[in-house]
Order: C-alpha cells, then structure tokens, then sequence
C-alpha cells in the first residue's frame, strides 16, 4: 500500500458545472524533473472552466512531498519506480473517482505507464507528453545526448549537498527548464539534487536486469529491445494520447512508437507541437490545452478500463 501524496486540487467553476454541461471525470496530472504540480497552472485552470475536477499530484520526494520524502540521503537512495507507482495509486483512490483520466510529462509519464500496466481499473484514459514507452529508432547522436545528460545528473545525485545542487542547476537552466531561470527568466532558485532519482532509479533496474520495469521501455536510450512485436505491451491499453515537441536535442520516442499509438485499437491520437521544446505545456500553453480539450471531448464515450491487472 503506497502513502497518499499531498495534492493540489482544482474543482469545476460554477460556469462550467451548470446543469446544462455534461458530467465529466476528474483528470490526474503528473509531472516530471524538475517540476512540481505547479507545471499544471495552466492546463488546470483552463480544463476546469470545461467542467474538469483536476488533481496534480507530485512525484514522491518532490514539492510538496520533499518535507517527508528524499530529504536525507538515504531517501534519495530508496526512491524507486514501483513505490512511485504504488503511492500515485493510493493518491488516486482517496482524492477521485476512479477510473480517471491521467496526464502526464517526463518521468510522469513512465510512473503512468506502469500504473497503467499494474492497476488499469484505475485509469480510464491517458494523455502523456514527450516521452514515449519504446525508444528504438533513436539516432546515435541522440543516445549520446541523452546518455550523457542523464549520467551528468546521476553523479550529482550521488554527490548530493551544494555540489550536487550547483550541478544539477546548472544543467536545469541550460534546458530550459521552467522557473529556474533559464533563457532569460528573472526568477532563479536552486534545484535539488535529491530530485535527480528517477534516474538514479532508473538505471538502477536496467543495471540489474530490469528490476520493477518490467517490459516498459522509458527515458533512455540503451538496452532497446527487440522482442517482435511487442507493441501490445508499449502502448497502454486505453484511449491514447501522445504529444510531443519538435525542437529539441534528441526525441525520447521513437517512429515505432508513434505508429503504435496511432494504430492502439483502444484509440490513439498522436500530435506534434511545432517549434517546441520538451515544455511545450508552459511554452506553448494555448495550444497544448487546446489539443487537451479536443481530444478529452473526442474519448468521453471512452470505454470504461478492465477490472484486472494484466500483471
């Protein structure tokens, strides 16, 4: 049994839950590094005028979690995946209704693609952005970016304290990250190493053969495996949505992916925002909540997920 994160919790305006307007399910958001569920602002407020109940919860160890989780070093050892997925799902049972409807970015997205995997009854529908669950097709110079950033930040988590801060920081404003003060932002704060262990984690299953990952491909380039078609177990097995941002180093999803989500028989949808970085949800507001919007009303026949874990 996972703990219940601390979430923020955006109910319908009035305007939008008149009686005329259609009953509609609460949207989940998760978010990636180096974020908070503030990363949602925008998404919440604009899908709650529709009649939405949004509810951003954070990644455990990050704000406003970090009070309780991943402040020593020992805790930002012992984060892993599948307590992630355990504690967003315990989150989810005690603040919706489930089945609900999650969106997710970053490392959001690999925590939903598990809890999807291991608790479908859950999750009705999904919408992740730029990050896919299979990987091959990648360039090499794509892998070698991802490889070397994500190595970059591993080591400062290890180092942890102000070293591992000022690394970590340092490579947050150089991607652009929101509200660290990259590219031109007034506001600057440091980000904390302890942040940095999704990737930690990550690499942790893939050095001992999988460890919680299971079949899921997720934010890497290395271990691609090529097991036939195993599409079935890539893409989630409900309404999909996939978006992703054009201008950056490397994609974290390859073309196999996006053929997979388009042809996913539980519906799949796939859209590139042109010109956008990887936060093209703050960099291009208008018109993620816009493909948001569209595609929510186009699921709301949606069939409801199975009642078992496929695992």
């Amino acid at each position: 049994m996972g703990r219940v994160l601390p979430s923020v919790v955006v109910e319908p305006t009035l305007l939008a839950s008149s009686p005329e307007a259609p009953a509609r399910d609460t949207l989940v958001f998760l978010h990636g590094w180096p974020d908070s569920p503030a990363l949602w602002d925008s998404q919440t407020n604009a899908l709650a005028r529709e009649g939405y109940r949004c509810v951003s919860i954070p990644l455990p160890g990050y704000p406003p979690d970090d009070a309780r989780a991943g402040a020593t070093a020992a805790g930002r050892m012992n984060l892993n995946f599948d307590a992630a997925v355990e504690d967003v799902a315990s989150t989810m049972r005690a603040t919706t209704t489930p089945p609900a409807t999650v969106i997710a970015h970053d490392w959001g997205c690999v925590v939903t693609y598990r809890l999807q995997r291991k608790h479908p009854e859950l999750v009705r529908r999904v919408a992740v952005l730029d990050v896919g669950n299979d990987v091959d097709g990648l360039t090499r110079r794509e892998r070698a970016w991802i490889v070397a950033y994500q190595a970059w930040l591993i080591a400062a988590h290890q180092a942890g304290g102000a070293v591992g801060d000022w690394m970590t920081t340092t490579f947050a404003r150089a991607a652009g990250a929101p509200g660290v003060g990259g590219r031109g932002e007034g506001g600057r704060r440091t980000v904390s190493a302890a942040l940095n262990w999704p990737y930690a984690a990550f690499w942790r299953e893939r050095l001992r053969g999988g460890g919680g990952g299971g079949e899921d491909e997720e934010k890497t380039s290395a271990d691609e495996r090529r097991i036939g078609d195993a599409s079935s177990r890539r893409v989630p097995s409900c309404a999909t949505l996939y978006m992703y941002g054009t201008d950056k180093p490397a994609r974290f999803h390859g073309d196999r992916w996006l053929k997979d989500v388009r042809e996913n028989p539980a519906g799949g949808k796939v859209v590139a925002v042109e010109g956008a970085g990887h936060w093209f949800l703050v960099t291009h507001a208008s018109a993620t909540n816009e493909a948001l919007s569209t595609w929510l009303r186009e699921t709301e026949d949606a069939p409801p997920p199975r009642s078992r874990s496929a695992l």
